[in-house]
């Protein structure tokens, strides 16, 4: 599995706190939406957050469809990330202790 930066790491963790992470690992969310939580969450501006989707895409975390418009769901790698990581547990359901390394 590939090594995550720090802003990378945000990101990912940014993903189960999603208004749109309804079906926990399986969930689609709205890139213009989940740039807008990222900034929220961690202060990341969209220009970055967008080019950080776009590392994580290449890194087998993420697929990304679309541009701003588009969508981004989870990898099957990206799945076993979050939950390896302690992001989510087993189920998807975001662990609501997880703090950043």
């Amino acid at each position: 599995m590939a090594k995550l930066t720090e802003l990378e790491t945000k990101v990912m963790a940014s993903i189960p706190r999603d208004d749109f992470y309804e079906e926990r690992l399986e969930s689609t969310l709205w890139n213009d939406c989940f740039i807008d939580n990222v900034n929220r969450c961690y202060g990341i501006e969209g220009k970055q957050t967008r080019a950080l989707l776009v590392s994580l895409a290449k890194k087998d975390m993420l697929y990304l469809d679309g541009g701003k418009d588009g969508y981004l769901s989870l990898t099957v790698q990206g799945k076993q990330w979050l939950v390896e990581n302690n992001v989510v547990d087993a189920e998807g359901y975001r662990n609501k202790g997880y703090k950043l390394a």
